[in-house]
């Protein structure tokens, strides 16, 4: 973990140069610990039920979704996302709340091996997460390569080490080594990858998408 970044990321007011914000102890350890234990019942039981929002996914193995957690989980994550948005609007003093909408909320548990750098080739994205258990550099901690959301050239999806070379893109990676409770805002045009996973990691994700983005959304 490189300090002098992270202590910039920790600035509000850099947001828009970096792409990438987090606040530490974003949530309580009560409220945390309350969602966890839901979320456990859940990943324990292997459900398989779109009527309570949980599913087991195969996209990878080891890697679980809880889907529709405003369903299957008691806590309000409505308000949660909409004090998450508060943050955003300070920002960037560009966003119209109203130019804006919610279309995500998952619960993602994983234990894989660590993430390739890739893009996901979105403008106009905010990525919320909140890690709910692990988020250091050996239990899936978020990276990203500051500055990168607002590049001047084109990557198809996955970085390569030649492009990181050329671009002394190493310089710019900023681990998200936080506590649980911790609040990660990322600009996801960015360069982005998370670290391996000794232990698994669970977080919960929230996605803001400008009304106007031909971005597939999520429904």
């Amino acid at each position: 973990m490189i300090t002098n970044l992270n202590n910039k990321i920790e600035q509000e007011a850099n947001f828009v140069e970096n792409g990438i914000f987090a606040r530490k102890n974003f949530l309580s350890l009560e409220k945390v610990n309350k969602i966890l234990e839901d979320c456990e019942n859940i990943f324990q039981n292997k459900l398989d039920n779109s009527a309570l929002g949980a599913q087991a996914t195969t996209f990878f193995p080891g890697l679980y979704s809880i889907s529709c957690p405003t369903l299957s989980i008691n806590f309000n994550f409505l308000e949660l996302a909409i004090d998450i948005f508060d943050v955003i609007k300070t920002l960037d003093k560009n966003i119209n709340q109203s130019d804006y909408e919610l279309t995500n909320i998952d619960i993602l548990k994983d234990n894989n091996n660590e993430l390739m750098w890739h893009t996901d080739n979105t403008t106009n994205m905010y990525r919320a997460f909140i890690y709910l258990q692990g988020g250091s550099d050996t239990t899936g901690a978020f990276r990203q390569m500051i500055g990168t959301h607002s590049r001047d050239y084109t990557i198809n999806h996955e970085l390569d080490e030649t492009t990181i070379t050329q671009k002394n893109l190493n310089e710019k990676i900023v681990t998200c080594d936080y506590p649980v409770g911790s609040l990660i805002i990322s600009d996801i045009n960015g360069f982005h990858s998370n670290c391996k996973k000794e232990t698994p990691r669970i977080i919960v994700i929230f996605d803001f998408i400008k009304k106007k983005s031909s971005y597939n959304k999520s429904i």
